[in-house]
């Protein structure tokens, strides 16, 4: 047994977790491995941003043939050009960011603007390449040999993010549902903060013993409760955010609510790209505070309902 990676519960010995590099924080993240074939090391692999180190100590052990991605997002997928998997599945809606880097840059919400080459400087950094010949990854069962998941479509923190789910022993992958203290991100413009709300409960409403997310080690018990709950309430915290800004001075434009720390604590580490991000998602917990009839627009600005 590799100090990389360890079995993920006694009674499914064919799987694996493999913590990501640098405690799989960003632009790093967990993966699962799973053996398709007692006989043999093939393997599917779910996610594949490890990191280069330990994707190349994967590659020695195990011959990975297919490659199962949560969703577009680099942190989970730049590993992908080391393991050398025959096969690469995504969900559809996630496939154009991956395969063209116009659709990338898009969906990033920096394509001609004044953090675009910033932006790209920083992706060449870490290595981000499109990944071409990726295969639509369709919810429902997914077979690869011995290994059998429950593809579960899960969207909001991208248009096509999928948690994995096997039933029979409890256990769920559930990528950047990632039950951190951060709480959900949705700074791209494919996230969807509706959706994000609906996929949680769909998560909530599953029988699951063990959890894995990406960015966090393993979760059992309670603790995956705990984690989804708190994950809702930090929505709601946001939420709370803008309708208190809203109730000291109102009207006020949405760019108005930029750079007042609704998401983020602090903007030191990436200070422009935070903000950016941060003003999308600002945009949509005004979207759906709208929707929920809790704020008015007069004109181009937002007021309390």
């Amino acid at each position: 047994m590799s100090e990389h990676w360890k079995v993920i519960d006694g009674s499914w010995p064919e799987v694996f977790h493999v913590p990501g590099d640098n405690g799989a924080r960003y632009p790093y993240s967990n993966a699962l491995l799973v053996k398709t074939s007692k006989d043999n090391n093939a393997a599917l692999m779910i996610d594949c941003g490890v990191g280069a180190r330990i994707a190349r100590k994967i590659r020695k052990e195990f011959n990975v043939t297919s490659i199962i991605l949560s969703h577009w997002h680099e942190d989970h997928t730049v590993s992908s050009k080391t393991i050398r998997s025959a096969r690469i599945y995504c969900h559809p809606a996630d496939i154009p960011p991956l395969s063209d880097p116009v659709a990338f840059m898009r969906n990033y919400g920096v394509l001609g603007n004044e953090i675009e080459q910033q932006f790209t400087a920083f992706m060449e950094s870490i290595g981000v390449e499109p990944l071409q010949g990726v295969q639509p990854l369709i919810p429902g069962p997914f077979q690869d040999g011995d290994a059998a998941l429950q593809v579960i479509h899960t969207p909001g923190h991208s248009a096509g993010h999928c948690c994995y789910y096997e039933p029979g022993r409890k256990i769920a992958f559930l990528s950047d549902i990632d039950l951190s203290k951060f709480g959900p991100w949705y700074g791209c413009l494919d996230s969807s903060l509706e959706d994000f709300v609906q996929s949680i409960r769909k998560i909530q409403s599953l029988n699951i013993d063990i959890a894995v997310p990406s960015h966090e080690g393993i979760k059992e018990g309670k603790a995956i409760k705990d984690g989804l709950d708190y994950f809702l309430g930090k929505i709601e915290e946001r939420n709370d955010k803008v309708l208190t800004m809203l109730r000291e001075r109102s009207p006020l434009l949405a760019r108005d609510l930029y750079g007042r720390n609704i998401v983020y604590r602090n903007y030191d580490k990436f200070g422009d790209y935070l903000r950016h991000a941060e003003a999308i998602m600002v945009d949509l917990h005004v979207q759906y505070l709208l929707d929920a009839g809790k704020v008015a627009r007069i004109g181009e600005a937002y007021t309390l309902a």
